[in-house]
């Protein structure tokens, strides 16, 4: 995750990660909870990783 991290702060692009797992996910600026192919949830957070 921190070499994931470290490419997208250098370029300012998008990165969409698709996991499972609360703790990656709580790395994000955006966070979107899905079930049944809809979003049920928007969420914002940002844990310092770098």
């Amino acid at each position: 995750m921190n070499l994931l991290a470290e490419l997208n702060q250098k370029t300012s692009s998008t990165l969409i990660v698709v996991t499972h797992d609360r703790s990656v996910a709580e790395l994000a600026d955006r966070i979107l909870e899905m079930s049944d192919g809809r979003i049920i949830k928007e969420m914002y957070g940002k844990k310092k990783i770098l």
